[in-house]
């Protein structure tokens, strides 16, 4: 839910990680 709350940069980050 915070993933879509948040821009999608943000889950892009997350995969990164």
């Amino acid at each position: 839910e915070a993933l879509q709350r948040k821009p999608p940069y943000v889950a892009f980050s997350f995969l990164y990680i």
